[in-house]
């Protein structure tokens, strides 16, 4: 059986009911987690044994699945409320960032992905979205995602990633629709992108059927994000300074995956009684 057939159908082969966790408190993920909490939050899970005070009465209640597996990129929706424009096209011309494939991202049960938010929007931008986006599939909804993988991103001691600060424009809002906006980001380069180059550009906006089909595909990327948090969308995305890091180059999702399967997260009621350390002051 062929790698990719294997990623399809993991979903499928692990049976699993896919429901967000009963009871989940989002208090119990700490938002930024101290630096002297990282280990204890890292086994927080394990801690099991009905012989201490800190039990929490059950042993498998903090498994969650996760593994490879693959959706199609019209299928995901967005989990973070910035999408730039010239970045996203400039990616649609390159067929090994805008074909699908493995681009390194964590999708959630519920069809958001987690990074590698501009490969997604240059799939659909380059071809509609029908290529299938493989990355590491974790069973947990997006708003039960966010702090439990964020957090879990501190312990591994990522800094966070804010917005860049250029003129780029939003894919999500009225302006990436505008033909006008449109031409000054493709033939002016209003947007600053570093990578521009006009008569590429161009030949590549031909390629894709002008103007008319660009807005098209910017509407499909755009209605993605619309049915995102169960409808509410992206605008009330948490910032991206608030959203989590894992490394692929560190091997960060790797980890995440082994301790999510392994139940070494604390990630379901009832939790371990014994408190991570408190936050000594923002932005530690």
């Amino acid at each position: 059986m062929s790698i990719k057939l294997i990623m399809e159908n993991w979903r499928s082969f692990q049976k699993i009911e896919e429901k967000a966790i009963d009871g989940f408190d989002p208090s119990k993920f700490p938002n930024p987690l101290p630096s002297n909490a990282h280990a204890a939050f890292q086994q927080g899970g394990l801690d099991d044994s009905p012989t201490n005070k800190r039990v929490d009465a059950k042993t498998d209640d903090d498994i969650v699945a996760a593994g490879p597996g693959s959706v199609p990129a019209s299928q995901l929706m967005p989990s973070q409320s910035a999408v730039y424009l010239s970045k996203a096209f400039g990616m649609s011309m390159i067929p090994k960032l805008s074909s699908g494939g493995d681009i390194k991202a964590v999708i959630t049960e519920d069809n958001h992905i987690l990074d590698g938010h501009h490969r997604w929007a240059a799939t659909i931008l380059r071809s509609g979205g029908a290529a299938d986006i493989i990355g590491t599939l974790v069973e947990l909804p997006i708003t039960q995602a966010i702090p439990v993988l964020r957090a879990l991103g501190d312990s591994f001691e990522n800094n966070r990633k804010g917005n860049p600060s250029d003129s780029d424009i939003n894919i999500f809002s009225a302006e990436a629709l505008n033909p006008d906006v449109l031409k000054g980001v493709i033939e002016e380069n209003s947007s600053k992108n570093k990578h521009y180059d006009k008569e590429r550009w161009m030949a590549h906006l031909q390629e894709l059927g002008g103007y008319e089909k660009l807005i098209e595909r910017i509407k499909i990327v755009q209605a993605l994000g619309d049915k995102s948090y169960n409808g509410s969308g992206v605008s009330g995305a948490p910032e991206r300074l608030q959203m989590p890091v894992l490394e692929p180059k560190d091997f960060d999702i790797r980890k995440a995956v082994n301790m999510l399967r392994r139940g070494a997260i604390d990630v379901a009621p009832p939790y371990n009684q014994k408190r991570l350390p408190k936050r000594t002051k923002i932005g530690d």
